[in-house]
């Protein structure tokens, strides 16, 4: 096969082409990626995440194996290659770790998961089911709502399905491209 897909060009491009476009549809269907920040007051990630900065934010404790667990996104120049004749979860899992670098600024982490229903068999990843990734009690430390955000609203909310948890807001710091988180 090597030999055929050497010499002629176009066969290979076209088999590229195929796998490239049946990986998406199975990537969706096994993994569930949850992208996670360091910084809570980073003023892009409101503006490009939070609908500038009428959002909220969620704020986890890493005082857990599943957030601990979080792997650092690695921001590249170029699309990554799949190896397809990489046999490793880790292998695997690499795609979903990368990002243009034009995003470097978020620092971002990510949990991977696989949908149990259609997860490798013996991969050491988190599992989901129906899309829900079970998080330990105490991880959710706060619900963070950003300086556009009805601050009541959420925290009536907040306190009416989860009344011990903190809510907090991000302020403007006058003069200023900054916020401060107040609880």
């Amino acid at each position: 096969m090597r030999n055929s897909l050497g010499a002629d060009r176009t066969k290979a491009a076209q088999l590229l082409t195929e796998m490239s476009e049946a990986i998406g549809p199975e990537i969706d269907r096994r993994y569930r990626v949850y992208c996670l920040g360091p910084d809570v007051g980073n003023l892009l990630m409101w503006s490009h995440y939070a609908q500038d900065h009428k959002g909220i934010a969620l704020e986890f404790s890493v005082a857990n194996d599943v957030v601990c667990g979080a792997l650092r996104c690695q921001y590249l120049g170029a699309f990554p290659l799949m190896r397809v004749y990489e046999s490793s979860i880790e292998g695997h899992l690499q795609i979903l770790l990368a990002k243009s670098s034009v995003w470097f600024y978020e620092r971002e982490y990510r949990l991977i998961a696989q949908e149990r229903s259609a997860a490798i068999e013996g991969a050491a990843t988190l599992m989901t089911d129906d899309s829900m990734l079970h998080l330990p009690q105490g991880a959710l430390t706060a619900v963070v709502a950003g300086c556009q955000c009805d601050f009541n609203a959420v925290r009536s909310v907040v306190h009416r399905y989860a009344p011990a948890l903190a809510v907090k807001r991000a302020i403007r710091i006058p003069n200023q491209y900054a916020v401060s988180i107040e609880a």
